[in-house]
């Protein structure tokens, strides 16, 4: 069992006993989970993303991922029981995203930790998931993301606050990025263009 204050977060990923070297800044990951959400027209995020975080692309690519994915989600933690979303009073909506609330958690840690995210000169993503988990409470970010995950079938709200929060849930959406080729199929249904080569 890793201790996080003993035992420092790791700087590589070992995949078939190869020890390979990764980025462990937050802005490569955040760079990682851009190139995989936005993808690309040929399919090859995956490699583009790889590349990124190891510097070459392993010959196990399956394995580099699954590690890959074991430390952008900071590592495995002890499984424990989480309780329903139903009793949390929270629903199933994303709660962030790195890219829509950006702004907002830059704020956050130049307010609490006096860290400005687009000059540091370097933050391991694990230390960077531990500081944003720690914001407190009356942070513009924890509250919005308070508002989208509020369960507004709750019988305990009333209709007032029902209304309310089903606004501002509607305002603080997530939505996903438009990829270019769904930019092209609407340019083309605009213009009454053959979508076919866009489908």
């Amino acid at each position: 069992m890793r201790n996080y204050i003993l035992d420092p977060p790791p700087r590589s990923l070992i995949i078939d006993g190869t020890d390979y070297p990764i980025e462990t800044d937050f802005r490569a990951v955040l760079n990682y989970n851009r190139i995989i959400r936005e993808g690309r027209e040929d399919g090859g995020e995956l490699l583009e993303a790889l590349q990124l975080m190891f510097g070459c692309i392993p010959e196990n690519v399956v394995g580099a991922v699954l590690q890959l994915n074991w430390f952008v989600q900071g590592g495995e933690q002890e499984k424990r029981h989480r309780p329903s979303n139903k009793l949390l009073g929270i629903n199933s909506d994303t709660p962030m995203d790195y890219d829509t609330d950006s702004r907002l958690i830059w704020a956050a840690f130049r307010r609490v930790y006096g860290i400005d995210l687009r000059t540091v000169e370097y933050i391991h993503w694990w230390d960077f998931l531990e500081m944003l988990s720690e914001l407190p409470e009356d942070i513009r970010l924890n509250q919005i993301i308070e508002i989208r995950t509020k369960d507004i079938s709750n019988k305990k709200l009333s209709r007032d606050e029902r209304t309310l929060y089903k606004a501002l849930q509607r305002y603080y959406k997530i939505r996903e990025p438009i990829t270019e080729k769904q930019e092209k199929l609407i340019e083309a249904l605009r213009n009454g263009e053959d979508p076919t080569p866009y489908l």
